[in-house]
This record gives C-alpha cells, sequence and structure tokens, in this order.
C-alpha cells in the first residue's frame, strides 16, 4: 500500500503580489525551491492563513530571494502582504513511511 504523506513546506512566506495577467502559478524564490526540494512546475497546495483560502497550483522559479508572487485565477484569493503556506505531498510505500521526514521551511517575516 502506498501513503501520501507531507513532502515539503514553506511555512510562514509573505505574498509579495499577486498577478491576474499571468496564466497561473506560484512564483517562488529559487533558493527556497531548493531547501524544501520543490522542482519548477510540481503541483503544490497554497494555503493563505491571512484569510483561510487555499489553491492547487504549480511552482515556478524566480531569482529575487523576497518575491512571492500567486498568478492568474489564485490571484483572486491572495493579495500582497498574506501570509501563507505551501506544501508539496508524494506518495511512499510502508517501508518509505517508517523512514520519511518532510522538510520543513519556517520563514521569519523577514
Amino acid at each position: 500500500m502506498n501513503r501520501i504523506l507531507l513532502k515539503s513546506k514553506i511555512h510562514g512566506a509573505i505574498v509579495t503580489e499577486s498577478n491576474l495577467d499571468y496564466e497561473g502559478s506560484i512564483s517562488i524564490p529559487v533558493q527556497f525551491l531548493e531547501m524544501a526540494n520543490i522542482i519548477p512546475g510540481e503541483q503544490v497546495h497554497v494555503w493563505n492563513v491571512t484569510n483561510g483560502n487555499r489553491i492547487q497550483t504549480y511552482a515556478i522559479e524566480n531569482e529575487n530571494p523576497a518575491f512571492f508572487s500567486v498568478n492568474g485565477a489564485g490571484a483572486h484569493l491572495f493579495s500582497p502582504g498574506d501570509k501563507i503556506i505551501i506544501a508539496t505531498f508524494g506518495h511512499y510505500n510502508e517501508e518509505e513511511c517508517t523512514k520519511h521526514s518532510p522538510k520543513i521551511i519556517i520563514m521569519n517575516g523577514k
């Protein structure tokens, strides 16, 4: 049997831009993608701590170390200044489950 477990999480990021005129996705600084083991194009869940909205989309990278942009239709649900959690999940067999530890990145608000 396979189980779906949390693979990685970026907790407490702050939205810096909401861009309706984009085809979709969330733009995440490349260093945070690397720390959280998220690759461009990977499905991500984005949870808005500020207002409770949630979306599923895909990650794209950017070089600006402080730039998190929710794009496309999701921009209706997220505003600059909103605190968010970005999470990914993976499928693991029973043996992998016993050894699995998710990558958790806690942002400090700066």
